[in-house]
């Protein structure tokens, strides 16, 4: 093989090499890590941006180099304990104020990430900086604020005697059972947040299968004849610290006798 043959390879293979980085660090390779990396914030980020996908790329990459570097390890185990104990009073009262209730567990999750450094105080930029680590924890974060929101309005308008009815008391379950997920993850513990040591589960002790199904899902069951009307609570029920089997742990409510 001549010398010039060789040579005209290596330029070949130096020229393909160049190519191939080039595509790396190019705007369309930006674009689709981004948008691996951030999920639905992507878009969002754009929206703000009046559409200017650069614009938005640029925010994003602000984002990462400022919240990237968050603590994440697990907190200490009497600061989670705290938390725990917190969490046991809410869904206490989700018993009895449901919405109430999910705005207390809100206010516990932006104290916790206030402590771990996020931002608290704008949803979207809340969201962006837990989208930096994890799109789906900012999802379940936006879709807690919507369900606070929409339960403060309509639980408002129903007082002030217009015809929008109550929040659907199974969607704040709902939104408060992702609050608390996510509240384990910012805290960073492995097997999520225990409630109080399991106290404050949503099963009857030794409850069956037919039992669980039979019981109210909603706050303000009417009560038939010769029947109770019982308002669950959250069904959040973990392993029991001391044990590490499922904590028994009842359903508690109001009980009325027509």
């Amino acid at each position: 093989m001549s010398g010039g043959l060789i040579a005209g390879i290596v330029v070949i293979v130096l020229l393909v090499l160049v190519a191939a980085v080039a595509a790396t660090r190019g705007p369309r390779f930006r674009t689709r890590r981004l948008r691996r990396g951030f999920g639905a914030e992507y878009d969002r980020a754009v929206a703000r941006n009046g559409g200017d996908a650069r614009a938005a790329e640029r925010e994003l990459e602000r984002a990462r180099g400022r919240w990237s570097g968050l603590d994440r390890r697990p907190v200490a185990p009497e600061v989670r304990e705290r938390y725990e104990l917190s969490w046991a009073h809410v869904q206490e009262r989700f018993v009895e104020a449901p919405s109430e209730a999910l705005a207390e567990g809100r206010g516990l999750l932006d104290q916790a990430l206030r402590e771990r450094g996020y931002p608290v105080g704008s949803t979207d930029e809340t969201a962006l900086a837990l989208a930096v680590h994890d799109p789906g924890a900012a999802e379940r974060y936006r879709a807690g604020a919507e369900a606070g929101g929409n339960a403060a309005a309509r639980d408002g308008a129903a007082e002030d005697g217009a015809s929008a009815p109550r929040t659907d008391t199974e969607a704040l379950r709902e939104a408060l059972l992702r609050t608390r997920e996510l509240l384990g993850e910012v805290l960073g513990t492995d097997h999520g947040l225990r409630a109080g040591g399991g106290r404050a589960g949503g099963r009857r002790a030794g409850a069956g299968p037919q039992d669980r199904a039979a019981a109210p899902a909603a706050a303000g069951t009417t009560a038939t004849p010769g029947t109770a009307t019982t308002t669950a609570r959250p069904d959040m029920t973990a392993e029991s610290p001391a044990t590490g089997q499922p904590a028994a742990t009842g359903t508690k409510g109001d009980t009325t006798h027509a």
